[in-house]
């Protein structure tokens, strides 16, 4: 016979326990075309052998791998009675697709086994594709089924004679790679592990680990079978290579709850990952559990998890099992293309909170094959899980497979795709569950679920969708609940092939048996197949067809007819009884799945319904014919939420003059909702949710159980034709309510309930309500509006030709007043309305009350402050009230008006009706107010308009004295592009009458009195030669404006008038008030926040409060006010000239920058310029201030760019001739940063820093008393500062706003030259507060001048500095800290010395604060407090080569003292020596930190320590350091904020017991360390006299 092929055959084993190879065995053979051997140079007898060998080495490494994967799971699932035949399961299994395979290229689930797919890959070609993953094989036969493969795969496909070299050079490669292998290999007992069950061997695995991951290629980390005991362990990467985990042994937890600061085992931050081996991990939770109260405090600490895996990327699980966690036994947090296969979790069903496999935050996430019992969920999914499988999972005891709870926290990502199929629960509490909290914050939707396949014995509950999450053991035995809420329903769920089998006992517990119900609200999705429900033991055949007489006949339906659906056909039976509510909605279902316009015929009879969802999209546009009439279910168990609700829907027709009767006399009773704020909502009778392009015709609804008709969240919707009718003393029966939609139209209609005949809610928009006649009923409403947070606006309704009879009110818009975020209602128009016996004619009432409790008003308008009405037009409207409704007599009453907070219209009055006909007219329209005096109430001028206006008044207005005739303002103009008013004319706002009642200066929270005239957002206007006199409030206001030219503009009212402001602006731009004459009795001129670039000039002031800008911060969320120039402007008599006023408790403070005030005379002025953001009543400041100028700024918001030029002061001691003691001017200007003319540095740094190129600021040899210098840019060249000579600082406090001398925005800079800063702190220490009191004021002196309330000057000051360098100078005797560096990079500080004496307070030699990449070298530093100190935000900082001492050390610190504060991330410490300081190198950190920072990646080498009393201390439960003792190594880190990445290398303690030569009694020094996480590398030594402390890592001690 011909040969087939000729091949050979050789391999090598690996034996990882031994940790040596077999020997290479090597044949040579002929396979005949038969499949038999036949030899040519050995005896027939070995090929023999050799092939049966071949066979059953094959067969064997099948049966083992198909065992331990297939076989008990199919076992267990067909009970122990059925055998499973291998070569059955091997054939039925298909080759997983390439989508569904491992990152080793292998089959996740359902493919074949390892060795099955090794033999095809060269079956498919002879190409060595197994060399590409052969960890992914078990250990003991890699290479044997490699080499079976190539015989196997050759002889069946025929790889010719031409192959065996290529197969031969393979399988050559097989063992070069077999061999490199074996240098990868890092067996934890190598590493110091003892598998004795008792010894710790926690560092042997974490340097295990580090050795793996730092090697390249696939190195494995190896757990040999044994006992270990372990602690927590963070295997942390990135890895170099693709690393392998061989678990064979038990992992046994420490049961110390105290040695955990998170969790047990975590893998971190790693891509590419396998786990396998069949060990074992025990987290020994039994002690644990009781300590255990989450399930009873939602605040409570938790337990640590067993397993953990963050970060991690391309990874699998496979055979292992983890028994007794103390809390979650696995968790999957942030990652991606995670497997778990052949899992086996087990914990006692009450072991709280003990979860088989929790999902977070994930991606691609498959769980196969796995058997999970705990006393929690077998799996829970939790936010942010995307694609989650589960798979052939044996699930109890437990609470099932759930997601969620979802909502708890703010800012929850959504769950998007979950697969659970072919799954098993036994005797759980829930099966499938979804739980959301119904009160979260933000919360998230859960969608795309598909369960399959489910088989559920004796599970409580079987199926849970509930957003309004309740303990499971209030809950029933619902068999599928599905309770979503109505901010976030639950989509895309789908049900298929659900098998429920409950016997009414679970563990063996007998109990009343009882039926399952399915329960669904809120739930968008699809049931496919068959979901049974079998109370008793009955098991549904596998193999039933299912379906209905109802989906038989809908078979029928859909082979016989064209588009018409009668329900009838479908089972419905129209004698008022049976309920036909399966027949209705298979009838929909056909008829939304066919395509061109369908019709769902409901013929006349009279039919019982229960709930009834109409949902799409549907293929076609929607006909329903509703000839007949609808009987609603009087049973209210019946309803989850609506009666007949129409869903999703574009392009519907309901007609066909039937009837929906919704019974609802008998639920009337049940209605609580008009006496409670929370209550249970009866079922509208019809609700229309997200339908487009509808028409609803000529039908009636009658006693329906609440709502009659309900559109929500629609567009397009025309009601046309309808009749409702009710009770009129039936609670809550609106005929017609529309929430959140758009375009509705609502025509020739009848409607009599016991509510609204027509309400109109939130979010409601072009709402047309028209020939509608109502009554009885509470007439048309709008609201209520403000009810919930975050309710939108209500825009545009016409309410037209409409009659109202008999009802309680006419038309009426209520909003609560108290509203959490209040929604808005304008544009409403109301034409040609008949009102008969209306009790309330018309109501526009935000400050809602009972209607019980109002009287006899026709047109009553009280609107909010905080929401005015706007836009509120009526016209035509009749009102005819005889005293009587329905027919009772009562006392005939005068109908009267009433109007507060509404903006709208009228019509009749002269003119508004004008500005309307000026501003509908194109080009130029001019509105003429002629010479004489008019008597107008308020109007409102509004556009935009269709040309530019302008407006000539030439007369005189005169506003109205009745402050009830006033809803806010007497004359605005609103919307505006283009104006000029003009003229000449006045403005009289008769304010006398009105001041006394002007209660503002005296409270906080007042009636606000109107102003005369008002822009509001007004663009491109000027406002010319007019005058305003005795305005009641403001005089005018420009609001939200910009463009805006105010000149020779004359305003008058008495010095004494309360708050009558010449002009404020207030967020508008661009503002110009010139030439203008003003005198009040407050501001001239006031700026208000939002304010940019306003310019005054050539304006008198006088009487007056002067120009102020501000109050500012009152109000949370104000913006700043930028750009404001003052020139050429005279102040005469005001209480003060240029005032910035803040208040001090600003809830979120805006800023007042680049101000420029020049050429300003005052005469007789009390306070000239204050700039006080420490604003006190005017009334209160008694005394004539001797201070020409004072700026008194916050710390919080510090006055920026404020320029002071060629000012003139003139005082002589008297105001309104009134003679006073003269006194003398003085100056104080504290936290205000801007520049004053005449400062020689000054001026010097402004030269250079205009100056391109490489400018030098040159200090020569001397020295220089200078006072604060602010040198900032930023400057158009590279800055060179030479510092040669002396520079003193000022001894007297009072001259510091904050720091003596800071450089700011500055990129590229050098300052050098060996000269010196002198701070001359000496006599300022005394006073420094800080080292005492923890809140110390850090603010200049007022007026009391206590020197403790001064702030600490520091010397010098980088902030927002780039790529600098700070050399060979020196600074001494600074008040504060010497040096900081503030918000910069890139900075180098070499060759630095600075000396304070060690008993100075706070006086730091170099602060580092967030700034990045800064290097402190060579330098000499020893004062009072630390050489170096390191504050939050600061990244890779370098300290290399320092001499510190005396002082406090080198310290990170302290972080956490105020919220929000950065992390500190690289400090290296270096090559540097401290003598005879407090501490060494620090860490401190406040322990009650409101958002405590983190400290990690540092770096401390080569230091010594001479007479160093704490030598480290990494601190985060902070403590004085006198309090503490002698300890050589301390770091105590808090449980919140553990420290990570801390470096130890070459530390030198040298302790003689004694420090500045006083001798104390000699300690040993002790080693503490909690809460660190990090590396100790080299010798930490150390001597204390003649004690030698104990050698070793850190972590050792």
């Amino acid at each position: 016979m011909e040969a087939k092929w000729t091949g050979v055959w050789f391999g090598r084993r690996w034996d990882a326990v031994d940790g040596e190879f077999t020997k290479i065995e090597y044949w040579t053979m002929k396979m005949e075309k038969d499949g038999f051997p036949t030899l040519e140079r050995d005896p027939h007898l070995l090929w023999f052998i050799f092939y049966f060998i071949l066979i059953v080495t094959t067969w064997e490494v099948m049966r083992v791998e198909l065992s331990s994967k297939y076989m008990h799971a199919r076992t267990a699932r067909a009970g122990p009675a059925a055998r499973v035949n291998p070569v059955q399961i091997w054939s039925s299994r298909r080759v997983a697709p390439r989508d569904s395979t491992s990152p080793n290229g292998l089959p996740r689930e359902g493919g074949l086994p390892v060795g099955t797919l090794l033999l095809l890959s060269y079956l498919l070609g002879c190409d060595g594709s197994f060399l590409r993953h052969p960890e992914a094989v078990p250990t003991g036969w890699t290479k044997v089924v490699v080499s079976l493969g190539v015989i196997a795969g050759a002889s069946y496909m025929g790889c010719g004679y031409n192959n065996i070299f290529a197969v031969c050079s393979l399988l050559l490669l097989a063992l070069a790679a077999n061999s490199q292998d074996s240098s990868l290999q890092f067996n934890v007992k190598d590493f110091g592990a003892v598998a004795d069950g008792v010894t710790d061997s926690t560092q042997a695995f974490q340097a295990a680990w580090n050795a793996a991951c730092a090697a390249e290629g696939k190195p494995g980390l190896v757990i040999p079978e044994g006992a270990y005991v372990v602690g927590p362990l963070m295997f942390k990467g990135p890895c170099k290579g693709f690393m392998v985990v061989q678990l064979r042994g038990q992992l046994l937890a420490s049961t110390d709850l105290d040695a955990y600061s998170k969790n047990w085992i975590e893998f971190q931050y790693i891509t590419g990952l396998l786990v396998s081996g069949g060990g074992r991990l025990d987290g020994r939770g039994a002690s644990a559990w009781p300590h255990n109260d989450c399930p009873k405090q939602s605040h409570c600490r938790l337990l640590p998890m067993s397993l953990v895996f963050s970060f991690v990327t391309d990874a699998t699980v496979s055979g292992i099992s983890s028994v007794d966690s103390k809390f979650f036994h696995m968790n999957i947090f942030s990652s991606s293309n995670f497997a778990l296969d052949s899992i086996k979790i087990s914990a006692p069903g009450d072991s709280p909170n003990t979860d088989g496999i929790h999902i977070g935050d994930s991606t691609d996430v498959r769980i196969t094959s796995s058997i999970i019992g705990t006393g929690d969920d077998c799996v829970s999914v939790g936010p942010g899980s995307v694609n989650v499988t589960i798979s052939d999972v044996f699930c109890g005891p437990g609470h099932g497979i759930s997601v969620g709870s979802l909502g708890k926290y703010p800012g929850e990502k959504d769950v998007v795709g979950l697969t659970v199929r072919n799954c098993t629960l036994t005797g759980t509490t829930n099966g499938l569950r979804i739980k959301t909290w119904q009160s979260a914050p933000s919360p998230s939707s859960a969608s795309d679920f598909h369960f399959e396949d489910i088989v559920m014995n004796n599970v409580y509950n079987p199926i849970i969708i509930d957003q309004k999450y309740c303990p499971f053991s209030t809950c029933s035995q619902t068999a599928i609940k599905m309770v979503c809420s109505d901010a976030e329903p639950c989509e895309g769920v789908e049900l298929s092939d659900i098998s429920l089998d409950y016997n009414g006992s679970r563990d063996g517990d007998d109990q009343e048996e009882k039926v399952s119900t399915t329960t669904c609200v809120n739930v968008r999705g699809t049931s496919n197949g068959n979901s049974s429900l079998t109370p008793v033991s009955r098991r549904p055949s596998p193999t039933s067809a299912g379906g209905s007489t109802a989906s038989r006949s809908a078979a029928a339906a859909f082979s016989d007819s064209s588009l018409q659906f009668n329900v009838k056909d479908f089972g419905a039976v129209a004698d008022g009884v049976t309920d036909s509510t399966q027949a209705f909605q298979v009838a929909w279902n056909a008829a939304c799945a066919a395509e061109g316009k369908p019709g769902l015929i409901i013929p006349e009879g009279a039919y019982v319904v229960g709930p009834l969802m109409f949902k799409g999209p549907c293929k076609g546009f929607m006909v329903v014919q509703l000839r007949g009439q609808l009987l609603a279910s009087t049973d209210l168990d019946a309803y989850s939420k609506n009666w007949i609700e129409f869903q999703y829907i574009t392009g519907l027709l309901v007609s066909g003059g039937g009837r929906l009767d919704g019974r609802g006399a008998s639920a009337w009773p049940h209605n609580d909702c008009p006496k409670q704020s929370h209550c249970r909502l009866l079922p509208m009778s019809l609700v229309f949710s997200f339908v487009t392009d509808a028409t609803v015709s000529g039908i009636s609804s009658v006693d329906s159980k609440f709502f009659h008709m309900n559109i929500f969240s629609s567009s397009n919707f025309a009601l046309d034709s309808i009749k409702i009718s009710a009770p009129g003393d039936s609670p809550n029966t609106d005929g017609i309510h529309i929430g959140d939609s758009t375009d509705v139209r609502i025509t020739n209609s009848v409607i009599g309930t016991g509510d609204d005949c027509v309400s109109v809610g939130p979010g409601s928009v072009n709402v047309t309500i028209s020939d509608v006649f109502c009554g009885p009923g509470h007439g048309i409403s709008v609201g209520s509006l403000g009810k919930y947070s975050g309710e939108k606006d209500v825009v545009g309704l016409t309410v037209r030709n409409c009659t109202l009879t008999g009802t309680t009110n006419g038309l009426r818009i209520k909003t609560w007043q108290s509203a959490p975020s209040s929604s808005s209602a304008s544009d409403f128009h109301f034409e040609d309305i008949v009102m008969n016996n209306v009790y309330n004619p018309i109501i526009i009432d935000q400050k809602y009350c009972p209607f019980s409790t109002c009287s006899q008003t026709a047109i009553k308008m009280v609107c909010s402050d905080a929401r005015p009405c706007e836009g509120v037009e009526l016209s035509d409207i009749s009102l005819d009230y005889n005293g009587s409704r329905v027919g009772d007599d009562q006392e005939e009453k005068v109908s009267t008006t009433t109007c507060v907070n509404v903006r709208g219209t009228s019509n009749g009055n002269a003119f508004q009706a004008a500005w309307n006909a000026a501003c509908a007219a194109e080009g130029k329209p001019g509105l003429a107010i002629p010479e004489g005096a008019y008597a107008v109430g308020p109007l409102m001028f509004k556009g935009p308009c269709k040309g530019f206006m302008v407006v000539q008044l030439r007369g005189q207005l005169l506003a109205s004295t009745d402050l009830n005739a006033y809803s806010k303002n007497w004359i605005e103009f609103q919307y505006i592009t283009g104006l000029l008013v003009s003229g000449g004319g006045r403005l009289d706002g008769q304010g006398a009458s009105a001041w006394p009642h002007n209660q503002c200066p005296k409270q906080s929270h007042c009636r606000l009195l109107p102003m005369s005239l008002v822009f509001s957002f007004v663009t491109d206007a000027t406002v010319s030669g007019i005058s305003s006199v005795d305005s009641k409030f403001f005089h005018m206001n420009i609001f939200s404006s910009s463009n805006f030219a105010l000149d020779s503009i004359k305003i008058s009212a008495p010095g004494d008038s309360p708050n009558t402001d010449g002009i404020h602006i207030g967020d508008s731009t661009d503002v110009r008030i010139t030439n203008s004459v003003i005198g009040t009795g407050d501001d001239c001129v006031s700026v208000g926040p939002g304010s940019v670039n306003v310019t005054i000039s050539d304006v008198f002031c006088g009487p007056g409060h002067g120009i102020s800008v501000g109050s500012l911060g009152k109000y949370p969320g104000e913006k700043d006010v930028v750009g404001l120039t003052v020139r050429n402007c005279t102040l005469t008599g005001t209480t003060n000239g240029l005032r910035i006023k803040t208040w001090q408790s600003a809830p979120s403070p805006s800023s007042a920058s680049d101000f420029h005030f020049e050429d300003i005379v005052m005469n007789n002025v009390y306070n000239p310029i204050i700039i006080d953001q420490k604003y006190c009543p005017f009334s209160a400041c008694t005394s004539a201030s001797p201070e020409a100028i004072k700026m008194v700024c916050s710390d919080a918001e510090p006055c920026e760019g404020v320029e002071l030029s060629d000012i003139s002061l003139d005082y002589n001691g008297s105001r309104d001739g009134d003679d006073q003691e003269e006194k003398v001017l003085t100056t104080t200007c504290v936290n205000v940063r801007g520049t004053s003319n005449g400062n020689a540095f000054q001026a010097a740094w402004n030269a250079a820093c205009a100056a391109e190129g490489k400018p030098g600021l040159a200090i020569p040899e001397d020295a220089y008393a200078v006072g604060p210098l602010m040198f900032k840019g930023p400057c158009k060249g590279f800055m060179v500062v030479q510092l040669r000579g002396q520079l003193l600082a000022s001894t007297d406090l009072n001259a510091y706003s904050k720091n003596w001398i800071e450089f700011q925005y500055i990129t590229g800079l050098l300052v050098s030259g060996g000269g010196r800063l002198d701070g001359q702190g000496a006599s300022a220490w005394p006073h420094n507060q800080c080292p005492k009191q923890s809140h110390c004021r850090l603010l200049p002196m007022v007026s009391d001048r206590q020197p403790e309330n001064l702030y600490w000057t520091q010397s010098l000051v980088f902030s927002f500095v780039t790529d600098a360098t700070v050399s060979g100078i020196s600074s001494v005797d600074s008040k504060f800290f010497h040096m900081n560096i503030f918000s910069s990079s890139n900075f180098a500080l070499d060759s630095i010395k600075i000396s304070a004496p060690g008993d100075s307070p706070n006086t730091d030699g170099i602060h580092i604060g967030d700034s990045t990449d800064v290097r402190i070298t060579n330098s000499v530093i020893g004062t009072g407090d630390d050489c170096v100190s390191v504050g939050p935000g600061s990244v890779n900082v370098t300290i290399s080569d320092v001499f510190c001492g005396p002082g406090h050390g080198i310290s990170v610190g302290s972080l956490g003292k105020y919220p929000g504060e950065k992390d500190v991330v690289g400090l290296t410490v270096r090559n540097c020596t401290l003598t005879g300081t407090t501490n060494g190198l620090r860490i401190k950190t406040w322990q009650s930190a409101p958002s405590p920072s983190s400290a990690s990646d540092f770096h401390f080498e080569d230091i010594v320590m001479n007479n160093v009393y704490n030598p480290i201390i990494i601190d985060q439960k902070y403590c004085p350091f006198s309090a503490c003792s002698q300890t050589a190594i301390k770091m105590v880190c808090s449980d919140a904020r553990p420290c990570e990445g801390v470096e130890l290398s070459d530390i030198s303690l040298d302790y003689n017991g004694s420090r500045d030569g006083h001798d104390q009694e000699e300690k040993v020094s002790t080693t503490t360390c909690v809460n660190v996480r990090g590396t100790s590398n080299g010798n930490i030594r150390g001597a204390v006299g003649r004690r030698v402390i104990r050698r070793g890592g850190l972590w050792n001690n």
